[in-house]
């Protein structure tokens, strides 16, 4: 049987005559009856009860008295819905209302105190998809399904306190570790899901979503920082002058590559810190593309040809290397902070000599086995050095994969490891080899910026989740306490699907999965316009000066701070 709307009953006109409607007593019985049941059982346990199927009915219905379920899973898609205690043929039984009306659900909604508040304590539950709706929260106190999924929308059952109509929600399930949390990507006046309670009594508490921007609610701007404590340590007793080096690792996409945010993240470290060591020196810095070194270091290089991610000498910590087969490539990094050079290099055929400050240089003669190494110049006085690389003699192919200035000095040493046009599958990849290097280097904190070249290949986030918590894994593997700082990047020029704040949620899932932090840039910045009038923005995907002292404020303001 099928319930007709209010609209249908009560309507002014007959259809069939054009003279005065008289609507029929079983139509009124049956909307009556539906309504009944529906406000009966909310006004006795606060929500309509569930089932899975039909079959799940109870048997034997009492008559006269007001009962209704919401049939959810039904093998026989038809048998989801709305059933209600009702005569079936002189006898008590359950008729289908096929599915709440609109009416139905206005009056509902209508008799409601608070429709932004689910009745009782609220468990996230782990099912799996049931048919085509999903159940997502179920009320402890009563047992019945609160919120479910069902494509992209949000499905609230009547009287959950929640309301009606959230069409333009999207709920995905986050981590056992993070409270449940709604994305608003609809229409302007639609309702929001404002406060939830958790299973132990406490009440979350969602801010209204941007429809200019599409922020979501639930996510905080930084996750608290806790995983950082390497980096507290060792800053701490940097800080006080009690000594030590604090090692930073800087890796991910052009954000990163080009010296807007870095440098910006430098500055705003040496406001605690000295400097220590220069780092990480990438054999594709050139000022044409504002690949600046950072902190005042030079770089130049003559001779040589880059490989870059996915070619056959990708496997340096940022994926490029240098490649020359010329007697006469030079390479010059000036003004280097360090007691200690490594040069990392494969050993091909070729020739290559290492020289600093102008000294006698150490050559190297390829042995032809094709390993990775380093040359390594130790015993230099703490300041600042010139380093010089030469292929003087070179008859074969000399592949240099990049530069570490270490100093023993007390303070800070950042490494700037970017890679432009890289994905999270990307660096999955290069960490067979990288994690090598990072083991070396050995940081105390990483930080990861990547996503928008994923966004604009349309990667899924399924898969960049995937790749995103291997690299992790790969660099846990050579450095399990070292504090990962996953940056998720504001939203640009690009209008992407899926968007990158589907990337921002796979992001937080991956933090709270494998333990990391989360920058949410992504929450913190507004649109693209408005960030651009803002001067935060240098082109339609990177950041400027001021966009990167931005982030770098925010930054140190929720997690890096040692106040």
């Amino acid at each position: 049987m099928t319930i007709e709307t209010a609209a249908e009953i009560w309507r002014d006109l007959d259809p069939s005559t054009g003279g005065t409607w008289e609507p029929p007593k079983s139509w009124i019985r049956a909307w009556g009856g539906a309504l009944e049941a529906v406000m009966f059982e909310v006004a006795t346990t606060g929500a309509v009860p569930w089932v899975l199927s039909a079959a799940d009915l109870p048997d034997s219905p009492v008559p006269d008295a007001p009962a209704a379920r919401q049939v959810i899973a039904d093998d026989t898609p038809s048998n989801n819905g709305l059933w209600y205690v009702g005569d079936v043929e002189g006898s008590p039984g359950w008729i289908h209302a096929a599915s709440p009306t609109a009416d139905i659900a206005a009056d509902i909604v209508a008799i409601q105190t608070d429709i932004t508040d689910i009745n009782g304590r609220v468990t996230v539950l782990d099912a799996d998809y049931i048919g085509s709706r999903r159940p997502l929260m179920v009320d402890e106190t009563t047992g019945r399904v609160a919120l479910s999924l069902e494509g992209s929308d949000i499905v609230a059952s009547i009287g959950c306190g929640v309301g009606i109509g959230l069409d333009g929600y999207r709920v995905r399930q986050a981590p056992d570790t993070w409270p449940p949390y709604v994305e608003y990507s609809g229409p302007a006046g639609a309702e929001r899901i404002t406060r939830m309670v958790t299973r132990g009594g406490a009440v979350l508490t969602f801010p209204a979503a941007s429809t200019a921007s599409g922020s979501a609610a639930g996510h905080p701007l930084a996750t608290d920082g806790r995983s950082l404590y390497a980096y507290r340590a060792v800053g701490s007793a940097v800080a006080a002058e009690i000594g030590g080096v604090l090692r930073v690792l800087i890796t991910g996409d052009s954000q990163v590559e080009r010296y807007q945010v870095p440098q910006a993240i430098s500055t705003a470290l040496q406001g605690t810190y000295t400097l220590s060591g220069s780092g990480w020196i990438s054999v594709n810095n050139a000022s044409s593309a504002i690949h600046y070194p950072l902190d005042g270091v030079t770089y130049a290089r003559t001779g040589w040809t880059i490989d870059d991610m996915g070619d056959a000498q990708s496997w340096s910590l940022d994926g490029f290397a240098a490649i020359s087969t010329a007697s006469t490539a030079t390479m010059s990094i000036g003004g280097a902070r360090c007691t200690e050079v490594w040069v990392y290099y494969r050993d091909l055929d070729g020739t290559f000599q290492v020289s600093v400050d102008g000294g006698a240089s150490i050559e190297t003669v390829g042995g032809g086995t094709g390993d990775i190494s380093r040359v390594v110049v130790s015993g230099l006085a703490a300041g600042a050095h010139d380093i010089a690389i030469t292929t003087a003699g070179n008859v074969g192919t000399v592949v240099i994969g990049g530069i570490m200035a270490r100093s023993t000095s007390a303070g800070v040493e950042i490494s700037k490891a970017g890679n432009g046009g890289s994905t999270a599958a990307d660096f999955e990849a290069l960490s067979v080899t990288s994690k090598t290097w990072i083991g070396q280097i050995n940081p105390h904190l990483v930080m990861i910026n990547l996503a928008t070249n994923d966004a604009t290949a349309s990667v899924q986030t399924v898969d960049f989740a995937a790749s995103l918590s291997a690299y992790i894994s790969s660099i846990r593997s050579v450095c399990p306490d070292a504090g990962i700082i996953i940056f998720a990047p504001p939203k640009n020029s690009e209008n992407t699907a899926p968007s990158i704040y589907d990337f921002r949620d796979a992001i937080f899932g991956v933090a709270a999965a494998s333990g990391c932090e989360v920058l949410n840039v992504c929450d913190a910045w507004s649109t693209y316009g408005a960030m651009s009038s803002l001067g935060c923005w240098y082109d339609s995907r990177h950041q400027s000066e001021t966009g990167g002292a931005a982030i770098a404020s925010q930054l140190m303001t929720h997690l890096l701070s040692l106040r």
